[in-house]
């Protein structure tokens, strides 16, 4: 049987279970009640059928069932519009020139007047220079 043949049959199938109890409308309904019952155990044999053929079709097209899919989690993107971060300049300041640059190696008076420099005790440091220890600020500035 070819790859398409069970495919082809189980729509050739259900299309046929369909269209038998449609053709039973315009018939006038059996006097009799062992007639009705025969009647009626047909047409739900009949969608039986059709239920089974239209399972076999959604099973041959890879579909999954109802529910048992769950839609992925879509990535959240990126803002990708650009602000500036402050309004524009008329001209940007020229670079300095290298002959007014910083010495590559500090002097010692530069080191002197920078321990000379009091401390501001009211802004919390991250590091503790005397000992060494590590200093955490909490959002509020509470030291840990």
């Amino acid at each position: 049987m070819p790859a398409g043949a069970g495919l082809r049959q189980a729509y050739d199938l259900r299309d046929a279970a369909a269209r038998e109890p449609l053709a039973l409308l315009p018939i006038e309904p059996p006097a009799d009640a062992n007639a009705r019952a025969r009647r009626a155990m047909a047409v739900a044999s009949l969608a039986k059928v059709w239920e089974a053929a239209s399972e076999r079709i959604r099973i041959a097209r890879g579909q999954p069932l109802p529910g048992s899919l769950r839609p992925k989690q879509e990535k959240k993107r990126r803002d990708t519009r650009v602000t500036p971060l402050a309004p524009w300049s008329a001209a940007a300041p020229a670079p300095p020139s290298p002959a007014v640059g910083l010495p590559d190696k500090p002097t010692a008076a530069s080191a002197d007047t920078a321990a000379t420099t009091p401390t501001d005790a009211s802004v919390p440091r991250p590091v503790c220079y005397g000992s060494g220890e590590l200093r955490v600020t909490c959002g509020n500035g509470i030291m840990r």
